[in-house]
């Protein structure tokens, strides 16, 4: 049976083909498991340290989890302070084009041909500084993800 609000709603078969291009969905999937991994840090570590204080778990089981756990944190907040040095970055170039274009087009001498050119030169300007930070969002992503596995993966790795 079709939506009422969309009559050209699609069969369930297409639907990952559809989610998979959709951006909410992926803002959706990525905010909630965000809140899974918030609980499970938030309820985890102290029933960690509690089950190490209460003799249930040693020492050397306890320690590197809690390294782990450390290492992913400090990972997410140096990933965050990254894209925001970029995000700033990025606006200060988008703000600089649109100055120097509006600073150019007021002059009175500029035939309609010239203020369009200048126009599209500083279209060009902010879509280049927007690929650059997409660019530099999905490296520190990949880097980031990386580091986090590591660092989840290291009482693996110590042992």
């Amino acid at each position: 049976m079709s939506d009422p609000k969309n009559p050209e709603a699609s069969r369930a078969l297409y639907w990952p083909a559809e989610w998979a291009v959709e951006r909410l969905f992926w803002r959706e999937v990525a905010s909630r498991t965000l809140a899974g991994v918030f609980t499970l840090v938030v309820i985890g570590v102290p029933a960690l340290i509690y089950a190490g204080a209460g003799g249930v778990l040693t020492p050397d089981q306890v320690w590197p989890i809690l390294i782990g756990v450390a290492l992913s944190a400090l990972v997410v907040v140096i990933y965050v302070l990254v894209l925001r040095a970029f995000r700033r970055r990025e606006r200060r170039k988008i703000e600089d084009a649109r100055r120097a274009e509006e600073t150019r087009t007021l002059v009175a001498s500029l035939t309609e041909e010239e203020k369009a050119r200048i126009v599209l030169e500083a279209m060009q300007e902010v879509t280049k500084a927007q690929r650059s930070y997409d660019v530099q969002a999905i490296l520190s992503t990949i880097v980031a993800l990386a580091a986090a596995a590591a660092a989840a993966l290291y009482p693996a790795l110590i042992r």
